[in-house]
């Protein structure tokens, strides 16, 4: 199939030397090979942020902590909200990642704007053990992120 795309003229073929294009040929090939490229990369968008998920589960249920972090936090950082919370509880726990409150404190605020009826009770749990100054940055670090992924704040906040 690929070559019924540029092979369709014995001109520029020169043996051992392998197919030369032709200038019209070309052209048609490169549009035809960059349209089936686009359209490749819109059908495959949806599997990829899939992908990290259930790469990150099957990572858990191994046992291997450091790539289930790495794929929950490519999976949530590609808007796959099936990831937020698991991500703030590795945070909190220190688990595939060392223990961080701030960015557990901001996934588990992600988690709840996506409609998570737990995670506010987590990110409040978290805020708890947080000093004054650790509080600040996880409010600033949630609004930077909220804005990146395009969450919008829950309708009773606004």
């Amino acid at each position: 199939m690929l070559g019924s795309l540029y092979l369709q003229q014995d001109e520029g073929f020169d043996q051992g030397q392998g197919v030369s294009y032709s200038g019209g040929y070309r052209s048609v090939f490169m549009k035809k090979m960059k349209y089936r490229l686009l359209i490749s990369l819109v059908l495959l968008m949806p599997a990829l942020g899939l992908a990290g998920f259930d790469e990150a589960e099957e990572a858990n249920r191994a046992g291997d902590r450091e790539t289930a972090f790495m794929e929950y936090k490519l999976a949530a950082l590609n808007g796959d909200i099936r990831a937020f919370g698991k991500l703030g509880g590795l945070y909190l726990h220190g688990v595939g990642t060392p223990k961080d409150p701030v960015m557990a404190y901001v996934w588990f605020g992600l988690s709840d704007l996506a409609g998570d009826r737990y995670a506010k009770g987590y990110q409040d749990a978290v805020a708890g053990i947080m000093t004054s100054a650790q509080f600040e940055t996880a409010k600033e670090r949630l609004a930077e992120y909220r804005e990146k992924l395009g969450l919008s704040k829950k309708p009773e906040d606004q």
